[in-house]
């Protein structure tokens, strides 16, 4: 029976999910010590997931890619979860999983960094990205496997 609610409920997370895919996510977090930088369009689908205790699921997720420009010619990313209450909530010990690659490079590189500071977004990672495509996956990272991926998120941007 548990088993038929985890799936059901991977079902409906799917659904959301992929009618979320055609938003673009056009701004990162905020940076609370500089202005807020240029955003860059990502076109994505955002990971969706799920939350357990023992009584079972208790909450679900979306978190899509913020992305901006940064200093220097780097690329700015950060999570940015869905939900207003997420940071206050199912996502407050959470981390994000950046794995990116540049198409017309072919440099890549992984990031890991928290997606909440107490009820707010982080401000994410800086990443050297290089100019052009960059292909990007991301998945959530939960406290004592009680927070799960059930759709990860992928898309792509371009950095001109």
């Amino acid at each position: 029976m548990r088993l038929r609610g985890f799936i059901l409920a991977g079902a409906t997370m799917a659904a959301g999910a992929l009618t979320m895919c055609t938003l673009p996510v056009a701004s990162a977090a905020p940076d609370r010590t500089s202005p807020k930088p240029p955003p860059i369009a990502a076109q994505q689908v955002p990971n969706a997931g799920i939350t357990v205790s023992d009584r079972g699921i208790t909450d679900v997720f979306a978190v899509s890619l913020g992305v901006a420009l940064a200093p220097q010619g780097a690329t700015r990313i950060a999570a940015v979860p869905r939900a207003d209450n997420a940071c206050r909530t199912n996502l407050k010990d959470a981390r994000m999983a950046v794995t990116w690659r540049n198409t017309r490079t072919g440099k890549m590189g992984d990031e890991v960094f928290p997606v909440c500071a107490g009820p707010r977004s982080m401000p994410g990672a800086t990443i050297k990205t290089g100019l052009g495509r960059i292909s990007f996956t991301t998945t959530i990272l939960g406290k004592r496997t009680q927070t799960f991926t059930i759709i990860p998120g992928s898309g792509s941007f371009t950095r001109r």
